[in-house]
């Protein structure tokens, strides 16, 4: 699964990275986004559109709803899951994200701006009950990510 917020597409970045990406691709509209309707038109074949109404608190927060809201799809969806609330430069291959991969990046703001899980995380039972948990408490991208390292840790056998 590919989730993009608006914030992907400053700067003049390109779409043709992203169609490696297996899986639904969500794209989330941030309200004062700048970009009209008819642009969002062109995307609409290849993502799923949410429009934000007014800004989530934190990526958490908007992480939780997105996976609530599409919960049904989430059954079909199989590979890694990717995150970017950045404008995009180089994605990396969905195949070198390891399978039990939980690695965030943070803007100086401590924003989460990346977050990718690998295909054995993103397919698993309990993610979409982390997420429900977390979602409606006051919990910062930082705490997020840890909670998702904790109860996603894998030990080398």
């Amino acid at each position: 699964m590919l989730i993009l917020t608006t914030n992907a597409f400053e700067t003049g970045s390109k779409l043709s990275s992203l169609s490696s990406w297996p899986g639904l691709h969500v794209l989330i509209v941030l309200p004062g986004a700048g970009r009209g309707l008819q642009n969002l038109d062109t995307l609409s074949e290849e993502f799923v559109i949410v429009e934000w109404l007014q800004a989530p608190e934190n990526a958490a927060d908007l992480l939780c709803d997105v996976v609530g809201w599409l919960r049904g799809r989430l059954d079909e969806d199989e590979g890694p899951l990717l995150y970017v609330n950045r404008p995009l430069g180089k994605i990396g291959d969905p195949d070198q994200v390891s399978s039990v991969a939980v690695e965030a990046k943070f803007g100086l703001d401590g924003s989460l701006t990346e977050l990718a899980l690998g295909e054995l995380i993103a397919a698993s039972p309990l993610l979409p009950d982390v997420f429900r948990k977390v979602n409606g408490r006051a919990v910062s991208d930082t705490k997020f990510i840890k909670i998702l390292k904790d109860i996603f840790r894998w030990e080398d056998a």
